[in-house]
């Protein structure tokens, strides 16, 4: 019997010590990139910032509410259409699929690090910070990985950033705040160091 309940143990013991090997095993390599979760945060904030801007700023909606006050009248206020809830929500649900198209990683030949950098400037330009022969020979070692690879990782990280801080978002842009960079990618996501809210995309 003593037997046994020895085996058992060591059995326990094994399956746990083997169970907390794969748990690790998976937090692990299931680690964030930060320098591009860092890069796809800066992009959603430079994006959106960049169509609130082009909107009309005379273009405003009634707010409020359906309720009555005592004189029979709806208390409703106009704002920004721009900086509307409704309207930022549009753009956020909407933004993975640019950075998606228009941004490209790309790793800093000085730091090594790796980045999100817009491939053509908004005045219809190449980039000239982006190394395009770099990203053609990457392209050409790929081997068996399909083209599409990293332009769905930049969507999936771009999604689930959105998704952990949309509130954030929202909020912040409707004020027109210009300190988003630090205060949702760097302080709330931790995806962002103090150095790299200063750099370019």
């Amino acid at each position: 019997m003593q037997l046994f309940c020895r085996q058992a143990m060591i059995l326990r013991w094994t399956y746990s010590f083997l169970h907390l090997s794969l748990i690790q095993y998976i937090a692990v390599s299931g680690k964030k990139d930060l320098d591009l979760y860092c890069g796809a945060c800066k992009a959603i904030v430079n994006e959106v910032e960049y169509i609130v801007n082009k909107v009309d700023p005379k273009k405003t909606i009634d707010v409020g509410t359906f309720r009555l006050d005592p004189n029979g009248k709806q208390k409703s206020s106009k704002v920004s259409y721009a900086r509307s809830e409704g309207h930022l929500t549009e753009v956020l649900e909407s933004v993975c699929t640019e950075l998606s198209s228009d941004y490209v990683r790309n790793k800093d030949k000085e730091t090594g690090r790796m980045s999100l950098k817009r491939m053509v400037t908004r005045d219809g330009n190449m980039a000239s910070d982006v190394d395009f022969q770099a990203l053609m020979q990457n392209a050409q070692n790929a081997g068996d990985k399909p083209p599409d690879t990293d332009s769905k990782q930049v969507k999936f990280i771009c999604e689930s950033i959105i998704e952990d801080h949309e509130d954030e978002f929202v909020a912040l842009f409707a004020k027109g705040d210009k300190n988003i960079i630090e205060k949702v990618c760097r302080d709330l996501g931790e995806y962002c160091k103090d150095e790299q809210t200063k750099d370019e995309l």
